[in-house]
C-alpha cells in the first residue's frame, strides 16, 4: 500500500501541476503599499488548494502567508465570503499577483530581511516558478524615492529589521515610522524574524502541520 503524501509534501512537489483556478488581489494595494493576494489551484477531484500572501511593498516583503489544502468547493466559497467582509478584492491575472509577490520578496532581500518562513518552505510552490516565462510588470517598491520605509506599531518596533536597514541600506537611505493607529488587517500578526540560526534552522522555523493526507489526483 502506498503511503499517503502529506499536504506539505504534495504542495512542494505537485502543486504547480494543478491549473490555476483564479487569483484575487486587494483593490487598495497600490495606495496602501500592502497587498493581500490569493492564488487558488484546482484539483481534478473538484477540490481546491490555495495560498494567501501579505506583501509589504514598502520594506518587509512577505509579511505573512498561509495555505489551505484540498478543500471542498463549499468550504472555499465560505472562506471567500467571510474574507469579503474584511478585505475588498478583485479577480486579476496571475501575472500581476506573481510580480507583486516577487517584487516585495526581492526588495526585502536587498537588505537581507528574512521572509515569513512558510513562504520559502511551502507557499512559494503554489506560485509558478519565477522565470522569464512570466511577463515582467514593473511594481514600485519602497517609498516615493524607492527607499525602504519600515512602518511599525508601538507594540512591535521591528528592531531586528531596523538593524538590517542600518547595516545594508545605511543611514539616510531608509525611513522608519511608528504609527499609532491599528491597521485595517486586524488578523495580521507582525512577523519579527529570528536572526541567530538563519542558515541552519531556517527550514524548521514556522512550519505548519499538514492539513490532511493528499488524495491521488
Amino acid at each position: 500500500m502506498t503511503k499517503p503524501v502529506s499536504a506539505e509534501k504534495y504542495i512542494q512537489t505537485r502543486a504547480r501541476t494543478l491549473p490555476i483556478d483564479r487569483c484575487l488581489l486587494s483593490v487598495d494595494w497600490e495606495t496602501e503599499r500592502l497587498a493581500f493576494a490569493l492564488v487558488i489551484r484546482k484539483h481534478s477531484n473538484g477540490n481546491f488548494t490555495f495560498a494567501g500572501y501579505w506583501v509589504d511593498l514598502l520594506c518587509l516583503g512577505i509579511r505573512d502567508t498561509f495555505y489551505e489544502f484540498n478543500v471542498s468547493p463549499e468550504d472555499l466559497k465560505g472562506y471567500l465570503e467571510a474574507n469579503k467582509e474584511e478585505i475588498d478584492m478583485n479577480e486579476v491575472d496571475y501575472g500581476l499577483v506573481h510580480n507583486i509577490i516577487f517584487a516585495g520578496y526581492e526588495f526585502a532581500a536587498e537588505f537581507h530581511i528574512p521572509q515569513y518562513p512558510d513562504f520559502e518552505k511551502i507557499t512559494q510552490f503554489l506560485l509558478e516558478e519565477d522565470s522569464d516565462n512570466i511577463p515582467l510588470i514593473d511594481i514600485h517598491t519602497g517609498d516615493e524615492n524607492g527607499l525602504p520605509h519600515l512602518v511599525v506599531e508601538p507594540a512591535n518596533l521591528q528592531t531586528a529589521v531596523l538593524a538590517k536597514l542600518k547595516q545594508y541600506a545605511g543611514e539616510g537611505n531608509y525611513r522608519y515610522s511608528v504609527v499609532e493607529d491599528e491597521p485595517d488587517e486586524d488578523d495580521l500578526e507582525p512577523y519579527e524574524p529570528e536572526w541567530e540560526e538563519e542558515e541552519d534552522d531556517a527550514e524548521d522555523d514556522g512550519a505548519q502541520e499538514p492539513k490532511d493526507d493528499a488524495e491521488k489526483r
